[in-house]
């Protein structure tokens, strides 16, 4: 595992002050996913636990470009007051 970081430089973000909401990213430099990408246990997993926590208000998402690798983005927005 320590050979894949190093390759694939990831990179964490945490934004607490992204407007109304808590933004999450992980990103690397690695190969993107292809065409034909399916979501896997570990994602719907987490899509699971998000609503359950926080129904709607709760996201992830994932981005994808060739040249620069994945992000997965997991956004959970404030209460309505």
């Amino acid at each position: 595992m320590a050979s894949i970081a190093a390759r694939r430089r990831p990179h964490r973000q945490f934004a607490p002050g992204a407007g109304d909401s808590i933004e999450i990213s992980v990103a690397d430099d690695g190969q993107a996913f292809q065409n034909g990408f399916r979501e896997g246990i570990g994602l719907s997993n987490i899509r699971m636990r998000l609503e359950q926590l926080y129904g709607t208000r709760g996201a992830v998402g994932l981005k994808g470009n060739p040249e620069s690798g994945t992000e997965v983005v997991v956004r959970v927005r404030e209460r309505d007051k």
